[in-house]
């Protein structure tokens, strides 16, 4: 009977679990140059894409359970340069303006199925000044 009761709690506490949530984070250019964008954060953190011009690439799908969204904020700084390191944009969480650490207006977000969300932002002419 104890076994029974164990192996019912075990049960009814995994199935009360919430869902595993899928995010993937993807990057489109809709430049006419090459970009490299560089995640600035500490010496684990940090990262950089090659992103070709009118090219798109996913940094990856994250999935955890109880859900997941695009963070950002583990990086101190995200700068975009030219393929030879002309740099162009500096991101910082307080610039003011379109800026790719505002997950809410600047990142368009769809449901790819149960669960499963692409986060996707374009980076356009205005974000690298030309």
């Amino acid at each position: 009977m104890k076994k029974f009761f164990l192996s019912l709690t075990m049960i009814l506490t995994y199935a009360a679990c919430d869902p595993e949530s899928c995010v993937d984070e993807v990057l489109v250019n809709s430049t006419e140059i090459d970009l490299l964008i560089n995640y600035v954060g500490s010496m684990d953190d940090s990262d950089q894409i090659l992103l070709k011009s009118d090219g798109t690439v996913s940094r990856g799908v994250l999935c955890a359970m109880g859900g997941v969204v695009v963070n950002n904020s583990i990086y101190d700084s995200i700068y975009i340069t030219t393929s030879t390191n002309d740099l162009l944009k500096v991101f910082k969480p307080d610039t003011p303006g379109k800026n790719i650490y505002n997950i809410d207006q600047y990142w368009t977000i769809r449901e790819t199925s149960k669960n499963h969300f692409e986060y996707t932002y374009t980076i356009t002419n205005e974000d690298i000044g030309n």
